[in-house]
């Protein structure tokens, strides 16, 4: 019964953080001829090291097995709950960064999303406590549900002219908020 348990416990925690490669701390999936940013390896948090902080670059591209991949995205909960993580550097290749990509990164304060990203997923920025103003890319048409919930210092965001959606409580909990344009409320996520 205890193997039994130990492989399943074993197979469940393997499968929270798939990947087929490894560089530099991030880890990657490759999709067709693009690599997908799923994690980043992160030191256990103790006393010692709670101070702590870092910033992450994402690289434009990533060589892996001899074969150079484009790195596309930022995939679901990749860098959720880094809480020492205070500036993320975002390149143009980034098409979409998807659900909860930066949930709970409350020391996160500078973050410069690219014109090339097209989307963005539910709660990606949730409860990044840090964040005081945003620029949204000119490519975005939809705010998705929960994208900056709970966000309690951004004070400010700039929403393309073309945007045509904003998925409910966006922006809930963002007591600070001082100005946006909301132009149709979208009540389903």
């Amino acid at each position: 019964m205890k193997k039994i348990c130990f492989f399943l416990c074993t197979l469940m925690y393997s499968s929270l953080h798939a990947y087929d490669f490894e560089k530099k701390g991030i880890y990657y999936n490759i999709k067709g001829e693009e690599a997908v940013v799923t994690y980043r390896d992160t030191k256990v948090f103790t006393l010692e090291n709670a101070n702590e902080t870092f910033r992450l670059t994402i690289p434009k591209s990533i060589k892996y097995n001899k074969t150079e991949y484009l790195v596309t995205e930022i995939g679901n909960n990749a860098f959720a709950a880094e809480l020492r993580l205070t500036s993320v550097t975002i390149p143009n290749t980034i098409v979409f960064i998807d659900r909860y990509a930066f949930r709970n990164c409350s020391a996160l304060s500078s973050i410069k999303i690219p014109n090339s990203v097209r989307n963005i997923g539910q709660g990606a920025f949730e409860r990044c406590n840090g964040l005081r103003s945003i620029i949204m890319p000119e490519n975005v048409t939809e705010i998705a549900c929960e994208l900056f919930s709970g966000c309690d210092h951004l004070k400010a965001v700039t929403i393309p002219k073309g945007t045509v959606r904003i998925g409910e409580n966006a922006f809930s909990g963002c007591v600070a908020l001082k100005r946006y344009i909301a132009m149709l409320w979208n009540r389903q996520c």
